[in-house]
């Protein structure tokens, strides 16, 4: 007999019946919303960016009075957001708060407070990346590495989850 519910969820090799943790099977269909919400995939993902998110980044959007399933969202949005990455196209991804660059937003990696919202293809014209702009808000280093991308404008950026480790 089964003394917790923590027993049953073991796999089955290991003495359980291979039943799937309801939490963790929360916590993935959560993240599969935040998911469709930051790739704006469909009809419920543009309602909750008219109604919640109005023009911020997802990430930082703050709600009042949050409907039950933008709590769900809150609670999940700083792992899921963690997780993704995005390969760039068109360069329409957040400047600040994207994970385009670095495995953390350049928001939190130099410390900005509450950056304007930029998009990456701010920073590109005809005749390439504008350096001297970065220059003005990134360190050289980091300027090296934005001038190395390609942005294809024929291509859309595509949001990556990053692999898991199971």
């Amino acid at each position: 007999l089964f003394r917790s519910w923590e027993k049953v969820c073991y796999p089955t090799e290991e003495g359980g019946l291979g039943i799937r943790d309801f939490g963790d099977m929360a916590r993935a269909f959560s993240c599969k919303l935040w998911w469709t919400l930051r790739g704006r995939d469909g009809i419920w993902a543009d309602f909750m960016h008219t109604k919640y998110v109005r023009g911020r980044h997802p990430f930082r959007s703050t709600v009042p009075r949050p409907s039950s399933t933008w709590k769900r969202l809150e609670v999940i949005r700083e792992v899921a957001e963690s997780q993704i990455r995005w390969c760039v196209g068109r360069g329409f991804v957040d400047f600040w708060w994207d994970r385009w660059l670095l495995d953390t937003p350049l928001a939190e990696f130099l410390g900005v407070e509450d950056p304007p919202h930029t998009l990456l293809a701010e920073f590109f014209c005809s005749s390439g990346w504008n350096s001297q702009r970065l220059g003005q808000i990134l360190p050289s280093a980091l300027v090296d590495r934005v001038v190395e991308l390609e942005l294809d404008v024929t291509v859309q950026d595509r949001m990556v989850w990053l692999p898991s480790s199971s």
